[in-house]
């Protein structure tokens, strides 16, 4: 969207005191280069939307450094060519501000002639270098094992299309034989039968195992300490609560 909004504001299709502003500072640090701000911004964001896909995208780093420095020689040899004084390339001619201070750097140090003849071999260089690197292409997602179709045999398929096997597709299928409806009846236990009538198992526990517990009757002091438990658990849940009365175990009021 900002790209967009970018670029129609540098075609003077779009209007505002942002848009205009931003336009004007693209004129006047890029110059003639300016429209490769939106396109840089519309690139990033096919990028992103790429990845938020899940569509992997390999990025030769090579290349975009390679045009980067290319941009910059241009801009630098734009300036010196022309011979573009401050004013000028503020204006928005050339490379803009970036432009003329890359020309006025170089051509300080080597002269006119000179930093502009660096310029166009650095230019050069930065241009082969971009064209021989890797184009921006899609990592392979299949393995050189799934490029070729499996195909079954021959042979299979021949013996599928014989005139045997397309008898026998066209004969009904017989329905399956009934089972039988008598079960055997299930065999008694061994132990049990050779166990006598009248004798008890052991594993078993004893008959008279609850007619061993001996009654105990409650202290008073045990009833107090109950009584003391309930309130205190009913005070830890907010509820005011006293223990009135007494009678074989406590009761709550």
């Amino acid at each position: 969207m900002a790209a967009l909004i970018t670029f129609l504001g540098m075609l003077g299709l779009t209007r505002g005191t942002l848009i205009n502003a931003w336009v004007a500072a693209l004129d006047r640090w890029l110059g003639w280069f300016a429209p490769v701000v939106p396109l840089t911004m519309l690139v990033g964001a096919v990028a992103f939307g790429r990845r938020r896909l899940g569509i992997p995208w390999q990025i030769p780093w090579v290349r975009v450094v390679a045009l980067e420095i290319s941009f910059f020689a241009l801009m630098g040899v734009l300036a010196l060519a022309a011979d573009y004084s401050l004013a000028e390339s503020e204006s928005g001619k050339g490379g803009g501000l970036i432009g003329w201070g890359v020309g006025s750097l170089v051509g300080g140090v080597l002269g006119r002639w000179g930093g502009l003849a660096v310029l166009v071999a650095i230019l050069g260089g930065a241009v082969i270098l971009a064209v021989r690197q890797g184009g921006w292409s899609l990592p392979s997602v299949r393995r050189r094992g799934d490029e070729q179709e499996w195909l079954p045999e021959a042979e299979p398929l021949a013996a599928l299309t014989s005139p045997a096997v397309a008898e026998r597709a066209e004969k009904p299928a017989s329905p399956p034989p009934k089972a039988a409806t008598t079960r055997a009846r299930p065999a008694a236990p061994a132990r049990a039968a050779s166990r006598p009538r009248g004798e008890r198992d052991r594993r078993l526990p004893p008959s008279d195992l609850l007619d061993r517990i001996e009654a105990r009757r409650v202290t008073g002091r045990e009833i107090q300490q109950m009584a003391n438990a309930i309130e205190r658990t009913l005070a830890d849940f907010g509820i005011p609560a006293r223990v009135v009365r007494k009678r074989g175990e406590p009761r709550q009021a």
